[in-house]
This record gives C-alpha cells, sequence and structure tokens, in this order.
C-alpha cells in the first residue's frame, strides 16, 4: 500500500468470501463488519486509518464508535466498499490514495459533525434500537468571512436553506443542513469548509491515483449518498458529498495532474435526494467548451463512466491550489497553455468557473459599492492626479455575482457579471474600467466627490436646483457653512 508506515489499512473477510483483497501492507480481519471493536487491537500506533468493509453489512454508528474508542477522528476514515475496491483495475492503487487521503485529513471540531439515523439498516441494527451515525456538515470562519460586506453567497446556492444572513454575519442551521458541499465550492473566499472533502484531501487522492497507476486513469466524482454503477476499467472514484458541488475547475485540474479523463456522475438517480445534478451538468459541459476551444479533446470530460478512460493524458503542469478559491485561473491558463494560448478569445458560459466584470460609464457614479462588497478583490480602486478610477483583476473573479445587486445604479445597468472565460484577460492584469474626474473644494483643496457622482445628484435634483448643486461641486462637506 505504499510507504506510509503510520496508516492501517483493515479489510473485512466475510465467511463466503471467495478470496480477501491482496493488497500491500492491509490486515485482513474476518467478519470485521460485525465486529469493529477489532480496529482497536489492529490499528494501535498508527496515525491513520482505511477500512474496507461489505456494503450494507455493517453499522456505521458502530464502527465510529470504534474508531474514535481507537483514537481516530471517524470523519477522517475513508470507508470503502469491499465490491468497489476488489472490482478496481488495481486494489493497491485505490487504498494507497485512500491512506493519503486520510493522511491530509486536517481534523475536525464538535460543531463540523452532526448526528443523523441511519438510512440504510443492517440485519444486526434491525434488532435493537437505531443508534445514530455521524456526517461532516460545514463549518464557517467568520474571520473570513465576508458577509459584513454584502457577501451572500452560501445563502444563494444552499438547497436546504440552511443559510441566512442576520445583523452582517452568516447564520448556519446544522439542523437543517443535508450536507453536499455546494456552499464549500461556492464561498468566494474559502470561508467555509467541510472537514472531510477538503482541497487538501482532494488533491492527495487524485495524486496518488494518477501516479501509482501504470495505465491513464480516468478520475470519477462520486456522490456518498448516492450508488454508482459499474465502471469501465481504468475509472477510479473520488467521493464528494454531493456531485453537485464540483466545479469546472474540479473537473479539469485532474487532468493537469495526470488523469486522462474526469467525470462527475449524477447522482439522483443513484440515491441520492438533494437533487443537484443540474449543477454539476453545468460544469460538465463548460469544461467540454472550454477543452474544444483550446484545440483540446472536450471528449475526455464526461458525465458517465460507461467507456474507458482516454488512452492518453495531456503533460503534467504544476499547479498551486487547483481546488482551492482561486484555482479556476490557474488551471485555465495552464490549459490554455497546453492549447491553443492565452489568445483564443472568450468563452460566455454559465458553468464558468471564472468571470469578467462591465461597467457603463453613463450610469455609474463611482460610488465603490460594488469595491466593498467584491468579496476577493476583483473589484478595486484607484485615485491620483485628480483622478478617480474604478478597477478589474480578472484573475481574481470567481463570478460570484455579488457586486452586482449591491449597485445602486443597478437599475440603469451600471454593472453587468459575465460568466466569462477569457485566458487574455486573466493574465492582463488590474485594469480600469470606468475613471472620471475628482471634483476639489475650492476652500481646503480636499476631495468632494467624483464628476459621475456629483453629475447623477444633479439629474436627480432637477434644473431648479442648480445653484444648489453648483455649491455642492465648489465645497467639500467640511467646508459648507464654514
Amino acid at each position: 500500500m505504499g510507504n506510509d508506515v503510520s496508516t492501517a489499512t483493515l479489510i473485512c473477510r466475510e465467511t463466503g468470501d471467495a478470496a480477501a483483497i491482496e493488497a500491500v501492507g492491509a490486515v485482513v480481519i474476518d467478519d470485521l463488519c460485525a465486529r469493529p471493536d477489532q480496529i482497536g487491537s489492529h490499528a494501535a500506533d498508527v496515525d491513520h486509518l482505511v477500512l474496507v468493509l461489505h456494503r450494507d453489512r455493517f453499522a456505521l454508528a458502530d464502527v465510529q464508535t470504534q474508531c474514535r474508542a481507537a483514537g481516530f477522528d471517524p470523519l477522517g476514515v475513508p470507508i470503502l466498499d469491499y465490491e468497489d475496491t476488489s472490482a478496481a483495475t488495481s486494489s493497491d492503487v485505490v487504498l494507497a490514495a485512500a491512506a493519503a487521503r486520510a493522511a491530509a485529513f486536517g481534523g475536525s471540531t464538535p460543531e463540523e459533525s452532526k448526528p443523523v439515523f441511519p438510512q440504510r439498516m443492517t440485519r444486526r441494527s434491525l434488532l435493537g434500537f437505531p443508534r445514530p451515525e455521524y456526517v461532516a456538515v460545514p463549518s464557517v470562519d467568520h474571520e473570513t468571512c465576508v458577509a459584513t460586506d454584502g457577501c451572500a453567497a452560501c445563502v444563494a446556492v444552499c438547497p436546504r436553506q440552511a443559510y441566512s444572513i442576520s445583523g452582517g454575519r452568516v447564520v448556519y442551521d446544522k439542523a437543517t443542513c443535508e450536507p453536499c458541499g455546494v456552499c464549500v465550492t461556492a464561498c468566494p473566499t474559502g470561508a467555509i469548509r467541510n472537514p472531510a472533502v477538503t482541497p487538501d484531501q482532494i488533491r492527495a487522492q487524485i495524486e496518488v491515483l494518477v501516479s501509482a497507476s501504470p495505465v491513464p486513469v480516468g478520475i470519477a466524482y462520486v456522490c456518498r449518498l448516492g450508488r454508482p454503477g459499474a465502471a469501465a476499467p481504468g475509472w477510479y472514484a473520488v467521493e464528494v458529498p454531493c456531485t453537485g458541488m464540483t466545479t469546472a475547475t474540479w473537473l479539469l485540474a485532474p487532468l493537469l495532474l495526470g488523469a486522462s479523463s474526469t467525470a462527475a456522475l449524477p447522482c439522483t438517480a443513484a440515491g441520492c435526494t438533494l437533487g443537484l445534478d443540474a449543477l454539476a451538468g453545468k460544469a460538465v459541459r463548460f469544461a467540454q467548451e472550454l477543452l474544444g476551444t483550446l484545440g483540446l479533446d472536450g471528449g475526455v470530460v464526461r458525465a458517465s463512466v460507461d467507456e474507458e478512460p482516454a488512452p492518453h493524458a495531456l503533460a503534467v503542469a504544476p499547479l498551486d491550489d487547483p481546488f482551492g478559491v482561486h484555482g479556476g485561473p490557474e488551471t485555465i491558463l495552464a490549459l490554455a497553455a497546453a492549447g491553443a494560448g492565452p489568445s483564443i478569445g472568450a468563452i460566455d458560459h454559465d458553468g464558468s468557473p471564472v468571470g469578467v466584470i462591465e461597467v457603463d460609464g453613463a450610469a455609474c457614479t463611482l460610488c465603490m459599492s460594488c469595491v466593498s462588497i467584491c468579496p476577493t478583490g476583483a473589484l478595486g480602486h484607484q485615485e491620483g492626479d485628480g483622478e478617480l478610477a474604478l478597477t478589474f483583476d480578472a484573475a481574481l473573479c470567481t463570478a460570484c455575482g455579488q457586486c452586482v445587486p449591491g449597485c445602486p445604479e443597478l437599475r440603469r445597468g451600471a454593472i453587468r457579471l459575465h460568466t466569462r472565460a477569457d485566458p487574455e484577460a486573466l493574465v492582463a492584469g488590474r485594469r480600469t474600467l470606468y475613471a472620471t474626474e475628482t471634483l476639489r473644494c475650492e476652500s481646503c483643496g480636499g476631495s468632494i466627490a467624483p464628476t459621475a457622482t456629483m453629475d447623477r445628484i444633479g439629474a436627480m435634483l432637477g434644473d431648479e436646483y442648480g445653484a444648489t448643486l453648483a455649491y455642492l461641486k465648489r465645497f467639500c462637506m467640511d467646508c459648507r457653512g464654514a
């Protein structure tokens, strides 16, 4: 299973198994599903744990209790299905990748777990009162969250309305939440995390799946609530809370890490009740279109695993944080370098992980409300030489759209977000969207307001208040009436 001696892999062998999974360094235990109390004696003095159990033959609550008793955080223990693991192209690769994901687990807090009654029952559990099992749920880092500035991205995407804003602060209702992970990948600052599906864990698992396999590898994101059907040879599963959280970046980044194909499998038909297949489908379609536009094979990104992965992979590219908040620009530019280059033109698609802001100078007053709301710093301002400018850096835009509803001149069309992937804009750096002269006080020389702001005030006041407007343009607030 690799050289990580601090990880124990325990495999259940039940009566009737023709042969146990043979894996380097793994321990095969008779009837582990029925007797999880054996975990502690076989996993002493290790840091991480991976379990391979038979579907529907173990009580998760009991397994989690024994993991905790043995000193492991149950939310950080991958539990693989025996049949899926034995049917994989290489069980050694699967187990090594699971160990890497376990090693990348950063721990959880009590707030990041939720007791739920089991959705499936074993024969043993039918004889007694069902015990709750625990699932990982998100938490909000209020130091990183920018709800105080007006961001409400999590509120907009949550399918169960588990988020709300109160007093400029995000309020999360754990009881309402059915953890799907959409809030995690939608948060523009990375303030929301699910301890069981972090960018570090996803990357660690995928890198081992790719590097340890001697044949081309397909990476398929699968829902923890659904049961995917049989996959063609060469596909490896990466479990997420729901494939609705899978962004286009998550589909594209593995191609630059050495995978030859990727997929986000629809999960509603497989048993997931969240109904987020449209989100995964949107990400797949954008990824396909981007690759095709770049002169690469868009067919390597799929919504099924019925056929084997593509026979060849792209050249591996160095990526800093492909599954993090700003992985979109990094991934798109790396793919552009592998394909037709950054000057291919823009791709407008509602599945784009990046965006472009446009401003209409005839309507914008340079009030900078959009700047104060922008959670990533993509929108900014510069002042100098008597001029105020609204600026934009496409490489920082996550297309979250929070700036748009906060614009007081939205009805006049002052600002517009395009869910657009434009490699040329991503490398252009910060540019000016709109600039205007700043009026100076005749008395103290201080700034009064942008000309655009005063012109808008004049339009609202009307001609009968022309003298008042002229006075307002001459003096700042401190000097008026002095």
